[in-house]
């Protein structure tokens, strides 16, 4: 710092200012203060003249000598890192100096826009003293609110004080309630820990009570444990008895069930043998009646008042039922033939049984008519057409049967007929006795239980179940 002060220029008070020439302008270099002094060292020792021979004093020289030349040059680095300070110092300044400038002439540019600022504030101050002068009365009047308002606001002011006072009597009153809700609640605290601690002894006795019986059902499970054990031994070796006396029981009626079976076959032989015997017992009948059929035609021909009746209109192919009202109606007009009304019957009776045997019969009547000469007239319509519909059914891949075969199918199908009729009317029975016992059960559980069935599902409760 000492170098730098001596290096910059001190102004005298004779001087004049300092200019932004002479600031800028860099001062010329300084020589080194040790570099005046080396050169006359160094002339003197040249003029001296002395004995070079004398090597001693030349070694001092020279080690003097060095050492002053390393001083000079350490003292001019130090000088020229010195001279580079200031010039960068006076770089720093010359910038300072113009930013100092630059903000003076924005101060100076502010500085009138404020005057000129003042000047207008001024001018409003003025119009609008000129404006205060007129409302002087509106003042007065202002004063006198103003007046009003202060008394207001004293009264309400003892208002405030009131309330106030009103406001710390009621937070005494909460303190002191505060302080008897502290109390309840360390009563009721101490309460508390009491019942708990109380509870907590109750529950201790009551896990060594439970303790002990579960170490007692422990001893008795493990005593019915090897009891069990011992039982399931037992029904161990019952069960290898029972499943001895099942294989015995399966072989006794696997042997019953052949012995049924060797019945069976025999049953089945003894059935072809009744209705080959039936077969031969329907023929013998035919016959008998054909016999017959021909004696009353006879008959009817040879005598003196009867109706002349052709014996080929009787065909075969006439069902029994006609036959038998044919029969009839010629017996009952053979006994009016005296008079018009048997005479017309008589007519009219041979003319419907002469259309009906000239007729071929279909397969239908004579199911139909098979039924009428067995007997099996307690079946209904729709059974025998069932029966009618399963004997088709039979004999289609055959069309061209005879007599024989045609009556064993339709013997056969009015057996399967009669059969399916009992198996469907059981049907019906049985389903009207199922219903009839879920209706009284559940009648029963309406009683019993009062109507409150749950409802979570359709039929969740089904008492019974078949």
């Amino acid at each position: 710092m000492a170098s730098i002060a001596r290096a910059i220029p001190r102004r005298s008070s004779t001087a004049g200012p300092v200019t932004e020439d002479a600031v800028l302008d860099p001062p010329a270099p300084m020589e080194a203060p040790g570099a005046a002094e080396f050169g006359d060292t160094v002339k003197s020792t040249r003029q001296d003249g002395e004995d070079p021979s004398d090597s001693q004093w030349n070694e001092v020289k020279e080690v003097e000598l060095a050492a002053r030349a390393e001083a000079q040059l350490t003292q001019l680095t130090q000088d020229r890192a010195q001279n580079s300070q200031m010039e960068e110092m006076l770089l720093k300044i010359e910038q300072e100096f113009k930013a100092e400038q630059i903000a003076r002439k924005v101060a100076e540019e502010r500085l009138a826009e404020i005057d000129v600022e003042l000047r207008q504030t001024e001018e409003e101050m003025r119009a609008i003293r000129h404006e205060f002068s007129g409302w002087a009365p509106q003042v007065e009047k202002n004063k006198a609110l103003h007046n009003v308002l202060e008394r207001e606001q004293d009264a309400l002011e003892l208002v405030k004080a009131q309330v106030l006072k009103d406001l710390e009597r009621a937070k005494g009153d909460a303190t002191a309630k505060t302080m008897a809700l502290q109390k309840a609640e360390e009563a009721i605290r101490r309460e508390e820990a009491t019942k708990r601690m109380k509870i907590e002894s109750e529950h201790v006795a009551k896990v060594s009570r439970m303790g002990a019986e579960i170490e007692r059902l422990r001893d008795m499970l493990h005593a019915h444990t090897q009891e069990l054990a011992v039982e399931i031994v037992r029904w161990k070796s019952q069960a290898e008895a029972a499943a001895q006396a099942v294989e015995a029981a399966k072989r006794e009626v696997m042997a019953r069930k052949r012995e049924l079976d060797n019945t069976n076959e025999e049953l089945n032989n003894l059935v072809e043998e009744l209705y080959g015997c039936r077969e031969k017992n329907q023929e013998i009948r035919g016959s008998i009646q054909a016999h017959q059929e021909r004696y009353r035609a006879n008959m009817r021909h040879h005598s003196r008042n009867a109706i002349k009746i052709d014996i080929s209109d009787l065909k075969l192919g006439l069902s029994s039922a006609e036959l038998t009202e044919a029969r009839l109606k010629y017996d009952y007009s053979k006994k009016n033939l005296g008079t018009s009304k048997g005479a017309t019957s008589a007519a009219s009776a041979l003319n419907r049984a002469r259309g009906s045997m000239n007729r071929v019969p279909t397969e239908q009547e004579m199911y139909l008519a098979k039924f009428d000469i067995d007997g099996d007239g307690f079946l209904s319509k729709e059974e025998k057409m069932i029966g009618f519909a399963q004997n088709k059914k039979d004999r289609a891949w055959n069309p061209k049967l005879g007599r024989h075969e045609r009556e064993m199918a339709m013997e056969a199908s009015a057996v399967r007929a009669r059969h399916e009729a009992a198996t469907r009317i059981q049907a019906v029975q049985r389903g009207r006795m199922a219903r009839k016992k879920v209706g009284q059960m559940r009648r029963y559980d309406k009683n019993v239980v009062g109507g409150s069935m749950p409802k979570a599902g359709k039929y969740q409760y089904q008492p019974y179940r078949r």
